[in-house]
């Protein structure tokens, strides 16, 4: 949500020092003088399921931007190589290749890098179900995480997605790394100790993201110039926006299939009347409709799930009155919820307050069903408290609104979407014990 101040000289110490252990090389090819380690590998979903994102980051440029991939750890025979872009050369350098032709739901494992220079470990991903198929699965979703207070909830997804495997894959839904809230000095170094944090889960699962207001810039006026306007954010993940037909390029808005379920991630941020910054990536909201109307069309289609960052329907008192949506809440619900309802939007999961909100099935602030059987309605999810430093926000002098089934606020925690034909099955757990402490279900005939 909003920025408090930055961290101490002390502690800037003893996290450049943890950082410089998580980033030791592994093993590579090349001699260890020249060795540049590649990073925060992570992969990402395509237009199709037989499509694939892989970007790494590198402190250095490399050579060549190269993955070997195939279906057995033991014999990466497939190979593709990529383009390499760098926001500012002493940021490094994020490196990018798209896998095409894969087969549908199959487990691939590969490595990325450079012979040159240094080759990473061995990480794997699934590919998506083929189009037309269905096959139930389980997202890990929450949103403000940032990297010294989130201890608890990385440990509780790099378990559920590398060790127990359990879940599926990510969506992150905006205010990732949180590196805005430190020093100008240590914008970088957040970054890149958020992504080591979470290594374990981005290199066993796709990792989606939407962006958040810490995702604009640095918050300095040393970095501003080059940070402004989502670029780390836009370097760092690729998405598939071209793929869907969204007008910005960048990862800001898109879609994207996964077996019975059409997933949008829209830019809350950007790109319609009254958004906090100057729209420059395109026009959202008719792309929106377009998108939605397709894939309403689409008989393979039973859900529809979109992903954003601030709320529309939250009881915090900078988002409610205690009924209706105020400042940029009733913005987004002026440019949004017509086109929610317009093509019938299952489920809207969101973070910002950092707290956890579920609401009842809701349209226009009156309009509230006490049923999830078949719902007219959007229900709307606030999951914004997966362990940021600006702690988590306390609802209880708020008037609750009448759509608000569920608050939480005592401890950080992390939501996940069980989909099948009939059902999208949410659960949302502690993040320090894993106890569940919320749960319903949507279910569709």
């Amino acid at each position: 949500m909003q920025r408090k101040g930055v961290l101490s000289t002390l502690a800037t110490v003893a996290l450049v020092a943890a950082l410089a252990t998580v980033l030791v090389p592994q093993n590579s090819e090349a001699a260890s003088s020249d060795y540049i380690p590649p990073t925060a590998v992570h992969t990402s979903f395509g237009g199709s399921p037989s499509e694939i994102y892989v970007v790494w980051h590198t402190s250095l440029p490399t050579p060549d931007q190269t993955v070997w991939y195939g279906t057995s750890s033991s014999n990466l025979n497939l190979v593709a190589t990529g383009s390499s872009f760098s926001v500012i050369a002493s940021s490094g350098y994020e490196n990018t290749v798209k896998l095409t032709g894969l087969t549908p739901s199959t487990k691939y494992y590969f490595q990325v890098g450079s012979k040159q220079t240094g080759i990473g470990q061995t990480w794997s991903f699934v590919t998506a179900p083929p189009t037309g198929k269905y096959v139930p699965f389980t997202v890990a979703m929450y949103g403000d995480m940032g990297v010294t207070e989130s201890v608890h909830t990385v440990n509780q997804i790099n378990a559920l997605v590398s060790s127990k495997k359990t879940v599926d894959w990510v969506y992150h839904v905006g205010d990732i790394g949180y590196g805005d809230d430190y020093a100008a000095d240590l914008y970088d170094v957040m970054w890149n100790m958020w992504f080591e944090y979470l290594q374990p889960s981005m290199g066993a699962a796709q990792y989606m993201v939407c962006p958040g207001n810490h995702e604009y810039s640095c918050e300095h006026s040393d970095c501003n110039p080059y940070s402004q306007n989502f670029t780390f954010y836009n370097a760092k993940f690729k998405m598939p926006s071209v793929e869907s037909g969204s007008p910005s390029t960048s990862s800001m808005f898109f879609s994207f299939d996964y077996s019975n379920t059409h997933f949008v991630s829209i830019s809350t941020e950007t790109d319609y009347p009254g958004a906090p910054y100057n729209p420059v990536f395109g026009d959202q909201l008719t792309w929106l409709d377009q998108d939605l109307q397709k894939a309403r069309q689409n008989p393979n289609t039973k859900w529809i799930v979109v992903v954003g960052h601030r709320p529309i329907y939250s009881s915090h008192g900078d988002q409610s009155d205690g009924s209706f949506p105020i400042e940029y809440a009733s913005k987004i619900q002026s440019a949004f919820e017509d086109t929610f309802y317009k093509y019938h939007v299952d489920l809207f999961v969101v973070g910002h307050v950092h707290s956890y909100e579920r609401t009842y099935p809701v349209y226009k602030d009156l309009n509230i069903e006490k049923s999830y059987n078949n719902p007219k309605y959007t229900t709307y999810i606030v999951v914004g408290c997966a362990g940021n430093k600006e702690g988590l926000e306390d609802l209880t002098r708020n008037v609750t609104a009448k759509w608000s089934a569920k608050q939480y606020w005592q401890d950080q925690g992390y939501g996940i979407l069980n989909v099948t034909d009939t059902q999208l099955a949410w659960n949302f757990y502690r993040s320090t014990d894993g106890t569940l402490e919320d749960s319903f279900v949507i279910t569709k005939n």
